[in-house]
């Protein structure tokens, strides 16, 4: 039960705002060091898309094989899901799951046809990227984010 409620004139200094959940102000590299006046507070979560299934380094035949997974968009709705076991090359169109709610992941199927090459390297280069429509007030268009085969 929540017992009290502060409204604040600044930014909350705690962990969690400061050094956590903070973006640099301009691009950097990986692993390179930013100074905490340098970022700014995060205020939305960048889309987030994922393969679960099948398993990393299965053995896959040749045939339908069934590739799944879930993506997210925050505040946002995922409108659109899209594979590629080409490293790219081309895309497919993944099915979105039925249920659907704000702040929730939505789950997405693709049947994906292995030949006997194909089926070999074990989906290794299997790509998924996610779009959202995010709320009209936003004035930002829909996204699209790629994430690579994640275990």
């Amino acid at each position: 039960m929540v017992s009290e409620i502060k409204v604040l004139e600044d930014e909350f200094g705690g962990n969690f705002m400061n050094p956590g959940y903070r973006f640099p102000n301009q691009p950097v590299k990986p692993g390179d060091a930013v100074k905490p006046e340098d970022t700014h507070a995060l205020d939305g979560l960048n889309v987030k898309s994922v393969i679960s299934g099948p398993l990393d380094g299965a053995n896959l035949r040749a045939g339908k094989v069934a590739v799944h997974g879930a993506a997210w968009a925050g505040e946002a709705d995922i409108v659109k899901v899209e594979i590629s076991a080409d490293g790219g090359a081309s895309w497919n169109p993944a099915s979105l799951g039925r249920e659907q709610a704000r702040f929730a992941w939505r789950l997405w199927s693709y049947e994906w046809k292995a030949n006997a090459e194909t089926s070999r390297s074990s989906l290794a280069p299997a790509t998924v990227r996610a779009a959202c429509s995010l709320p009209r007030q936003s004035g930002i268009p829909a996204a699209i984010c790629t994430t690579p085969w994640i275990r």
